[in-house]
């Protein structure tokens, strides 16, 4: 859940390349997500990820079918930060925005309110 919003981060569907979005949360399956001892987070069956291992900001997170990318590991920091690990750079939502469909993407880590996650 994002603390700048109170919202969930929904894979909606969760067919595969579906970009990840700020939802209202509804406790549906794309927003229930596993973290998993290897480092990766699921939902749907599908793995959390950073669109072709790409590491500049602005990259798409997306889900896709779980493969043993690293660019399917995440982890949060101390911080609160959803870290991915291929980058170290942080899931991060669009330019801040709190509403519903604001999608997800990966940029440098900056310690600002629209990347801190937590588990509800």
């Amino acid at each position: 859940m994002s603390q700048a919003s109170e919202k969930c981060l929904s894979a909606g569907r969760g067919t595969d390349g579906t970009r990840l979005t700020l939802q209202s949360c509804n406790g549906s399956a794309g927003q229930r997500w596993a973290f998993r001892s290897d480092g990766t987070i699921r939902a749907r069956g599908r793995c959390m990820g950073v669109a072709w291992g790409t590491q500049r900001n602005g990259t798409v997170i997306q889900v896709s079918d779980c493969s043993g990318n690293p660019a399917q590991q995440f982890h949060v920091n101390g911080a609160g930060d959803l870290v991915a690990g291929i980058t170290g750079k942080c899931v991060d939502v669009l330019a801040g925005r709190t509403a519903d469909g604001s999608p997800a993407h990966l940029w440098s880590c900056v310690d600002a309110a629209h990347q801190k996650w937590y588990r509800s």
